[in-house]
């Protein structure tokens, strides 16, 4: 008889259900676009957001080409 090997794996979905919506946009239910993310200062709310303009394939739109990911925590 053949002995298997447990492997135990810790998942948290939750993170990861987040770190994959990071950088995408829901526009109907299950279709989802890329966006890209940049931090970028608003004027309508005087103060720093991400950029929610539709790329393609996790890129930057073209105004925030090489500026590095929103991350609101700092």
């Amino acid at each position: 008889m053949e002995e298997y090997l447990k492997i135990e794996t810790n998942i948290d979905f939750d993170a990861a259900y987040e770190a994959w919506r990071a950088n995408k946009k829901q526009i109907n239910p299950g279709v989802f676009v890329y966006i890209c993310g940049a931090e970028c200062y608003s004027r309508s709310l005087k103060k720093m957001t991400k950029c929610n303009r539709k790329t393609k394939c996790n890129q930057r739109c073209y105004q925030h080409k090489g500026k590095p990911i929103y991350n609101p925590s700092k």
